[in-house]
């Protein structure tokens, strides 16, 4: 099993805040279904190996992933059924680095599932990077293939990152919570204009983002340290009471606090809850 995190180029770095290779070589033909609850990364995935099947929990059977996903802002949990040789590559943005790679409003762009095939908005690159990566010898060729794609969408683009931008990752930050009201003012911008550009660049509203911040860092942070009881998560992520934290989880995930837990352990590496774990060791 193989886990690796790179840093972006410094050129890429404004907008993408870490890349991804995982392969799992020890699965058997019998699928497993592996939950992903919403987060607020919006991520470009590659599957050069086997592609897995998406479930969403809210409907029935399956559909074939394709080669590449753009997946945008997600507010409800979705299985993944994977089996065999599993190799994927993922791009993880910034918040509004997948809509300056884009050059549109996030919420123009996506449909009601907000994932995109991402073929249908670069048929010639992707049937390239397709290529390219079935011929790639080792991870760090196939890192930079993906990369130089990037750069030159973000190139010809040439997209200004506006001054409101810079507060959104403060949203992020559940240590030090600030105010829908304070982050607009902090733009030069009116609450109610905020929120719009907010929209057009994340695709939901701020109340909604930090809302899906705050529960999957309490996932996570009940996954590293299972020693805490899920009072101590609420309180440490700023629940108002463990009644809110169960809210959440029952919206975002369909599920209990501790059936999703069960549920994430069920394969060995841990995807969801083990993403911003690894990314800290990229700042050292």
């Amino acid at each position: 099993m193989l886990l690796q995190f790179y840093k972006p180029s410094l050129e890429l770095a404004p907008h993408v805040q870490a890349m991804m290779v995982f392969r799992d070589q020890t699965l058997t033909d019998t699928p497993i279904l592996k939950p992903f609850p919403p987060a607020t990364e919006q991520t470009l995935y590659f599957y050069p190996g086997n592609p897995p099947r998406n479930h969403v929990i809210t409907q029935n059977g399956e559909a074939k992933i394709p080669f590449s996903t753009i997946v945008g802002p997600q507010t409800r949990r979705v299985n993944l059924s994977i089996q065999g040789d599993h190799l994927v590559i993922a791009v993880f943005f910034r918040p509004g680095g997948l809509q300056r790679l884009l050059g549109a409003p996030i919420p123009a762009v996506f449909g009601a599932e907000h994932v995109l095939d991402s073929a249908w908005v670069w048929p010639r690159e992707i049937g390239q990077i397709r290529q390219q990566l079935a011929e790639a010898k080792h991870y760090p060729q196939m890192i930079a293939t993906i990369e130089g794609f990037l750069l030159d969408q973000y190139r010809r683009l040439n997209p200004v990152i506006h001054r409101f931008e810079g507060v959104f990752e403060r949203l992020l930050d559940r240590t030090h919570p600030v105010s829908i009201e304070y982050l607009a003012d902090q733009s030069c911008l009116s609450p109610r204009h905020f929120e719009r550009r907010f929209r057009e660049r994340i695709g939901m509203s701020p109340k909604l983002f930090a809302r899906i911040s705050r529960f999957s860092q309490a996932f996570r942070l009940k996954d590293r340290y299972p020693q805490l009881s899920w009072l101590d998560v609420a309180l440490q992520c700023r629940y108002y009471d463990f009644p809110h934290l169960v809210r959440d989880f029952r919206e975002f995930a369909d599920t209990t606090p501790t059936q999703l837990l069960e549920q994430e352990g069920l394969w060995a590496m841990k995807v969801y809850t083990g993403i911003r774990l690894n990314w800290s060791d990229l700042s050292t």
